[in-house]
C-alpha cells in the first residue's frame, strides 16, 4: 500500500531521512566525544544497509520493516525525557501519516479510539493543494504569499470529549526538487495566481500533480487549544459590542494585526435589496470607502458585471490586489472611487446573516498586492464573529426603528408601561398554570386620575380645504375648455360645443355653491368624457399637441385632476403639524422629570393632546396635588408658546393659515381603561363618559345667547365648570400676563349647553406674540406652584 499519495498533489512524496543523514555526518565531523562518537557511526550505519532510508519509501511494507531502525534515528529527535511532555510526531510531508510519536501523542492517539482517524477541520483537498502550491512559491520563487491558514485536528479523548491541536511544523528535514514535469512560472503567471486563490484549475495548470519531487518528513508539534476555540465561539455567541464610531478604532486595529498589516483600513456598508443599492447606514457610524461622499450607489452601476455577480450574486469575497490594473482594463465606479482615496488593493467582502447579504465588509490598503485572494480567504476564521455583530446592529436598528414608530403612533406610553408588564406577567403565569383554559389580558384600569385635554386648531380648515379644491378644479375647467375651444376651430363638431357649454355650467356652479356633489358630478365628467379625448385632440395639430401635453403635466397622473393648492393646503397642514408636535414632544420629556403622566398627542388639522395625572399612574412615586396644578400651568405655558410658535414658522410660505387654542379643564378625578379589544385608553363609567362629550363638541360650541364661536383667532380660551377652577386659572393667567405670555384684559363667558352638558363657562385671553421678556422654565412653574 502507497503511503504518500492520500492527496492529490503538486508533489511526489517519498519519505525519506537524507537530510537526516547529513545532519548525524556533519554532527560526526564536529563531535569530540567518543561515545558520542560511536552512537552516531551507529546509526550512520543503517542507511548503508538500508539504501531506502536515503532514497525514499513509498510503501507501507517498507515502513513496517525498517520501524525499529527508523525508531532508532529518530531517537535524538524526540528526547525520552520529555516524551511525556510534548505532543510531537514525525510525519510524511502533506500526508495523513505519523510513523513516531512522542510517548504522551502516542497516549493522546491510543485514547482515541482503534476508528479514530486523522482529519483537518475546515480543510478541503483543494486547499491542500493550493497550500502545497504556496509551499512552492515561498520556498522555490521566494514570493512570499502569506498563506498562514491554521491547521486543526479535533481528537477525541478517552470520554469522547473533542480536544482541537494546531498543528506547528517544523519543514528541516525536507528536500523539494523540480521534475520534467515542472512548469516554470513567469512573474505575470505569479501575479494571476495572487489574484486567484480559489480558481484551483489555474493552480493545477501552473503547478500539475506529481510535478515536483518531495522527500524527507516533518516534525509536528501539536499544541491545545481547545480552550482558545470554545472561547471563539462562546465570542461569535455572546460578542458584547456592536461596530461603532466609540469602539471602531479597536475594531480596525484587530484586523491590522490579524492581517499583520498596519496599513490596512477597514470600512462597513449596508445593504438595500429592495433597491439593489449600496447605502450609508442610519447615522452612518463608520467609514464607507466604496461610497466616499455618496450617500447611495446602484450595486450594478457601482459594479461591473463580474464583480456584481461575485458579490451580489454568489456572495463571494471580491479581491482586488491592483485597483490600477484593474481600472486601466475598463470601468469600475466603485473601485474609481478607491482609487480617488488612495488605495491600491481592496477585498470587499460580503456580509451574510440567515442567508440574506445584509452588509458588505470593506478592507483597503494603499499598497498594491497588500490584499490578495490568498489572505482574503483568512477572512474565513472571523467572519463567524463579524455576522453575529452584525446581527445584532440589525435588531438594534430594528429596534431603534420601533421606538421611533412608537413614538410617532399611538402606543403604550411609558409611564404606564410597568402595568402592562404585570399584567403580562400574570397572563404569562395563567397560561401555564392551565392548560385547558384560555388565558385572557384583561383590561388596564387606572383609577382617580385627572385629565387635561388641549388643542391648537386651524381656524376654518374646511372652509380653506374646499377653496383650495374649488381653485384647482376652475384652474382644471378652464385649461379644458381653452383646449376644446382649439379643437372646435380644428374640427367643427357639436360634440365639443356641448363639453365647453358643460365647463361654463361647472365653472358658475362652483363658484356659487361648492359641495360635495358637485365634485363627484366633475370627477366623473373629468374621467370619462374628457381626458379620454386627450389624445384625440392632440393628433389634430401641433399647437393643440402642445397644450394637451401641458394639460397632463398639469394633472396628478394617479387622480387625473389638479392638484396644486390642495397640495399647497396639505404641505402647509402638515409642516405645522409637524413643527408643533416636536415643539410639544420636547417639552414634555421636561415635564415627565417631575412627576410620571400619560399623554398622548394627536394630528388632525391642529395638534390636541391628552395628560392624565395621578397617583395610580406611577408604580413608586409618591402623589401630591401640587403636580397636578403644575402641569395644568405647565399647559397653559406650552400652548402660549406653541400658538406663538404657529405663525413663527409659516413666515416664509405662500399659504398663511390662522390657529385658535383651547384647553378643557375638567375639576373632577376620573378612571381610565385601556381596552384591549380596541387597543386604546378611555375614560371608564358613565358618569365619566361626560368628560368626551364636552372634548368632542366643545370647540364648535357658541358664546350662550349669540352665534360667537368660543374659539377666536389670536385667542386662548379655557373651559371650566366649577368656581374653584375658574379661580385657579385666573391666578395662572395672572402670572403668564406677568411673564408678557397673555394680554391684559380676560373675559370670562357662559356657553350654550351641549347635549347632555350645562352650566360650562370658559375665560377668553389674547396671546401675546412677540417674544416674551424671558422664556419659562420649569423651574420657574415650580416655583410660582409652592408660593
Amino acid at each position: 500500500m502507497n503511503i504518500t499519495n492520500h492527496h492529490v498533489l503538486p508533489f511526489d512524496i517519498s519519505l525519506s531521512f537524507e537530510l537526516l543523514q547529513k545532519h548525524y555526518k556533519e554532527r560526526l565531523i564536529i563531535e569530540k566525544n567518543e561515545l558520542v562518537k560511536q552512537h552516531l557511526k551507529g546509526l550512520l550505519a543503517n542507511f548503508e544497509q538500508h539504501p531506502s532510508l536515503s532514497s525514499g519509501i513509498k510503501k507501507e511494507e517498507e515502513l513496517v520493516a525498517l520501524k525499529d531502525i527508523i525508531d532508532l534515528l529518530m531517537g535524538d529527535l524526540f528526547p525520552q525525557a520529555l516524551g511525556l511532555n510534548e505532543i510531537k510526531a514525525a510525519s510524511i510531508p502533506f500526508q495523513p501519516v505519523h510513523f513516531y510519536y512522542s510517548t504522551r501523542f502516542e497516549n493522546i492517539i491510543k485514547a482515541a479510539g482503534n476508528d479514530f482517524k486523522f482529519e483537518l477541520v475546515d480543510f478541503t483537498e483543494d486547499e491542500m493543494y493550493i497550500m502545497s502550491c504556496n509551499y512552492i512559491l515561498a520556498t522555490q520563487y521566494q514570493v512570499n504569499t502569506d498563506y498562514q491558514k491554521p491547521l486543526y485536528y479535533p481528537i477525541p479523548d478517552k470520554d469522547g470529549n473533542i480536544k482541537t491541536y494546531r498543528l506547528a511544523m517544523n519543514a528541516d528535514f525536507v528536500n523539494i526538487q523540480p521534475t520534467e514535469r515542472v512548469t516554470k512560472l513567469t512573474s505575470e503567471d505569479i501575479d494571476l495566481l495572487l489574484q486567484s486563490y480559489d480558481n484551483i484549475d489555474l493552480w493545477k495548470e501552473k503547478f500539475p500533480p506529481n510535478s515536483w519531487s518531495l522527500k524527507g518528513f516533518v516534525l509536528i508539534n501539536f499544541i491545545d487549544v481547545t480552550v482558545d476555540t470554545i472561547i471563539s465561539d462562546l465570542k461569535s455567541d455572546m460578542l458584547n459590542h456592536t461596530i461603532s464610531n466609540d469602539n471602531f478604532e479597536d475594531f480596525q486595529n484587530d484586523f491590522r494585526r490579524y492581517f499583520n498589516n498596519k496599513h490596512l483600513f477597514i470600512g462597513f456598508t449596508k445593504y438595500d435589496s429592495n433597491t439593489d443599492s449600496f447605502v450609508n447606514p442610519p447615522g452612518k457610524q463608520v467609514a464607507s470607502y466604496i461610497l466616499g461622499e455618496m450617500s447611495e450607489l446602484s450595486c450594478k452601476t457601482g459594479f461591473c458585471s463580474f464583480s456584481y455577480d461575485k458579490v451580489i450574486e454568489e456572495k463571494k469575497y471580491l479581491t482586488i490586489s491592483d485597483i490600477d490594473h484593474v481600472l486601466a482594463m475598463g470601468e469600475n465606479p466603485v473601485l474609481s472611487q478607491l482609487q480617488k482615496q488612495g488605495f491600491k488593493s481592496c477585498i470587499i467582502a460580503p456580509i451574510i446573516v440567515d442567508g440574506i447579504l445584509i452588509a458588505i465588509l470593506e478592507i483597503v490598503s494603499p499598497n498594491k498586492n497588500d490584499l490578495t485572494s490568498i489572505n482574503a480567504s483568512r477572512l474565513d476564521i472571523i467572519m463567524p464573529y463579524l455576522v453575529a455583530t452584525t446581527k445584532r446592529s440589525v435588531q438594534e436598528l430594528e429596534n431603534y426603528v420601533k421606538a421611533i414608530i412608537q413614538n410617532e403612533c399611538t402606543a403604550i406610553h411609558p409611564t404606564v408601561l410597568w402595568k402592562f408588564e404585570e399584567e403580562a406577567e400574570r397572563f404569562i403565569q395563567d397560561s401555564f398554570a392551565d392548560d385547558s383554559k384560555k388565558a385572557l389580558f384583561s383590561d388596564i384600569v387606572f383609577e382617580h386620575v385627572y385629565p387635561l385635554f388641549g388643542q391648537i386648531d386651524i381656524i376654518g380648515s374646511s372652509t380653506v380645504r374646499n377653496e383650495a379644491i374649488q381653485a384647482d378644479f376652475v384652474k382644471q375647467l378652464e385649461l379644458v375648455k381653452a383646449i376644446f375651444s382649439a379643437a372646435y376651430k380644428e374640427e367643427k363638431l357639436a360634440f365639443y360645443e356641448q363639453i365647453i357649454l358643460r365647463i361654463d355650467g361647472f365653472v358658475a356652479e362652483f363658484k356659487s355653491d361648492f359641495n360635495t356633489t358637485s365634485e363627484e358630478q366633475l370627477l366623473h365628467f373629468l374621467k370619462n368624457e374628457v381626458n379620454p379625448i386627450m389624445p384625440h385632440i392632440g393628433q389634430l395639430s401641433t399647437q393643440l399637441k402642445e397644450q394637451v401635453m401641458s394639460y397632463e403635466g398639469v394633472i396628478n397622473t394617479e387622480t387625473g385632476v389638479v392638484y396644486d393648492k390642495r397640495k399647497d393646503y396639505e404641505n402647509t397642514v402638515q409642516f405645522i403639524n409637524v413643527q408643533m408636535a416636536s415643539l410639544l414632544d420636547g417639552k414634555q420629556k421636561e415635564a415627565q422629570k417631575v412627576y410620571p403622566h400619560f399623554f398622548e398627542r394627536f394630528k388632525t388639522d391642529g395638534i390636541e393632546h391628552n395628560m392624565y395625572i395621578g397617583k395610580s399612574l406611577s408604580k413608586d412615586k409618591p402623589y401630591n396635588n401640587v403636580y397636578l396644578r403644575n402641569l395644568r400651568l405647565w399647559q397653559l405655558t406650552s400652548m402660549c408658546e406653541m400658538e406663538r410658535s404657529f405663525y413663527e414658522i409659516q413666515k416664509d410660505r405662500s399659504l398663511q393659515l390662522d390657529a385658535a387654542s383651547l384647553v378643557l379643564v375638567f375639576g373632577n378625578s376620573l378612571s381610565i381603561r385601556f381596552r384591549v379589544d380596541e387597543k386604546k385608553f378611555d375614560v371608564d363609567g358613565a358618569y365619566n363618559a361626560r368628560y368626551e362629550i364636552i372634548k368632542k363638541r366643545i370647540d364648535k360650541a357658541h358664546i350662550k345667547g349669540t352665534d360667537e364661536r368660543i374659539t377666536q383667532k389670536g385667542k386662548l380660551v379655557i373651559v371650566y365648570s366649577q368656581k374653584k377652577d375658574e379661580l385657579e386659572y385666573l391666578r395662572y393667567i395672572q402670572y403668564l400676563q406677568s411673564k408678557d405670555y397673555l394680554e391684559e384684559g380676560e373675559e370670562i363667558v357662559s356657553l350654550e349647553d351641549l347635549q347632555g352638558v350645562v352650566g360650562l363657562k370658559a375665560i377668553r385671553i389674547n396671546i401675546k406674540y412677540q417674544v416674551a421678556k424671558q422664556k419659562i422654565t420649569y423651574d420657574d412653574l415650580v416655583k410660582e406652584i409652592e408660593k
